[in-house]
This record gives C-alpha cells, sequence and structure tokens, in this order.
C-alpha cells in the first residue's frame, strides 16, 4: 500500500522531470537510516549519461518542491554517490491506518495459493513443572497461529511437551531404581528424582549409557523429530513452525560463547531449516 503511493509520486515527478523511466520503491535495507529508498538512479545515469549526484539531487529537490510533501514525507534525501532515503510521515501513517481498520478483513484478500501452516510450540519439560520462561513461545506461539490464520490460511496447531529424550530416560531411571509405583509418582518426587539422575549422568558413564541404552531415549526422540515430518506430509503441509522458550535460548547462546564461535552462532537456535517439500 505504502510502496503503491511512493511510486506513483516518484513516477509523477520523473514525468515532469521528462525522464522517461518507471521508478521503483522499496523497503530500505537500513531501517535505522530510512523507511524506504530508491536506487534507480545509477540506471537513470547510465541511460541518460548524466552524474547519478546531478539526477538524484534533481528528484529530490523536485520532490521536496510537492505541495503536500509534508502529507506524504518526513524527509526525502539524497546520499551520494546514488542513493534517496526516504522517511514517511506520522500524518500518512495514521492516515492508513485509518483506512485499514476501517476496511473490512482490515484490507487483506484472500490468499491466491492457500498454504498448510504446521505450529508447534510450547516446550514444556514434563520432567519439571511449569515456570514463567514457558509463557513466551505460548503467546508468540498462539499469537503466530491467530495471524497466519487471519490471512487466510489453513493453520494445524497445538502445544507440543518437550525434553522428551534423555531427560525422561533419567527419570525413569530413578523411578525404577527406587522401586515406585504411578500412584507414588508426584511433582516432589519429580522435583528432586530429575536434578539427581541428571547430576550422576554428568559424572558418571556407566550410568549414562545405561539410561540410553536401556530406556530408548535417542529412540524416543528420533520417533518425535520423525513424527512432525509425518504429519507434514500426510496433510500436505508446506511450513512447519517450531518454538522454545527463552531459557533454551539463552542457554544456547551462552554455550556457544563458552565453547567459542562465531557471530552466526551467538543468535542461537536457528530458525529454518530446509527440508525437500517444506520449511
Amino acid at each position: 500500500m505504502v510502496i503503491d503511493i511512493l511510486n506513483k509520486i516518484f513516477n509523477e515527478v520523473l514525468e515532469q522531470l521528462e525522464i522517461e523511466a518507471e521508478a521503483t520503491i522499496i523497503k530500505s535495507n537500513r531501517p535505522e537510516l530510512c523507511d524506504y529508498q530508491y536506487d534507480g538512479v545509477f540506471k537513470l545515469a547510465s541511460t541518460l549519461h548524466e552524474n547519478p549526484i546531478i539526477i538524484g539531487e534533481k528528484i529530490v529537490n523536485k520532490v521536496n518542491e510537492l505541495d503536500n510533501f509534508n502529507h506524504y514525507f518526513k524527509t526525502v534525501e539524497f546520499v551520494k554517490p546514488g542513493f534517496i532515503n526516504i522517511t514517511i510521515s506520522d500524518e500518512l501513517i495514521n492516515e492508513l491506518l485509518i483506512k485499514i481498520s476501517t476496511e473490512e478483513h482490515l484490507g487483506l484478500s484472500e490468499p491466491q495459493n492457500k498454504e498448510t501452516f504446521f505450529l508447534d510450540y510450547g516446550g514444556y519439560n514434563i520432567a519439571k513443572p511449569l515456570h514463567i520462561g514457558h509463557l513466551r513461545p505460548t503467546i508468540i506461539g498462539e499469537s503466530i497461529k491467530r495471524i497466519i490464520k487471519y490471512m487466510g490460511h489453513n493453520v494445524i496447531a497445538d502445544v507440543h511437551l518437550g525434553d522428551i529424550g534423555l531427560q525422561m530416560g533419567q527419570v525413569i531411571y530413578g523411578i525404577k531404581r527406587d522401586n515406585l509405583k504411578v500412584e507414588d509418582i508426584n511433582i516432589d518426587y519429580l522435583n528432586k528424582i530429575y536434578p539427581e539422575i541428571s547430576g550422576l549422568c554428568k559424572t558418571d558413564e556407566k550410568i549414562k549409557e545405561l539410561v540410553e541404552q536401556k530406556y530408548n531415549t535417542i529412540i524416543i526422540s528420533n520417533e518425535i523429530a520423525s513424527f512432525s515430518e509425518d504429519i507434514i506430509k500426510k496433510y500436505n503441509g508446506n511450513y512447519l513452525l517450531t518454538a522454545h522458550h527463552g531459557d533454551d535460548l539463552i542457554e544456547t547462546v551462552m554455550m556457544r560463547i563458552v565453547r567459542g564461535s562465531n557471530l552466526n552462532g551467538y543468535s542461537g537456535i536457528k530458525m529454518i531449516i530446509d527440508k525437500d517439500s517444506y520449511q
């Protein structure tokens, strides 16, 4: 919507300057500098055989001379050697927000190609009680689900139970070791046994191997991973979105800082994993 408005204005300016070209405004790749930008000055300079600085300043001066400049723009500046930075006005932003709020379905049209999104969020560790860190992916995940659905796409979403792998094997080992019945297991016991056995696995390699082999934690983890792929294929899904709570990301970043990594590693858990048929 905004780009259409800006393209119209700049094309009218080019026409007034008797420049036969079509302006294409794009979102700024430096949002700290401006909202939008026009990078066509160099192409115009090549076509017209003129200095790009002269052409760029002509366009910017003409835009700044518009009677309704303040309605559309906060600033329009030429940056050497050949870029035009555009910051739109608060007045235009407010006008468009009001317009969108009064339109049916916020002005959104049905997507030409409906896609299917699988959203798996939450990451609750069933070996421990919930904590405030789990609110983040729950709220974000539910919000993303509603937004995608509102945009007209198909969404299949649920909250998943996380850490079903080595952690569960450790809990099972503790239950077996203590010879407990199901009715004897409560949250107080889980709070005690999980950190106890987890600590043993870090100091006793034999117990760790026993937990991994006897209770098939690696198989469990692989089955969970393959389950997501099976569901994607069954429902012809296009995207699989998963979420982890803030602690997981912080732990990942801290681990990489301690062990050594590059800037890419410090960004945390990788966001997108490419698959053959979905992302």
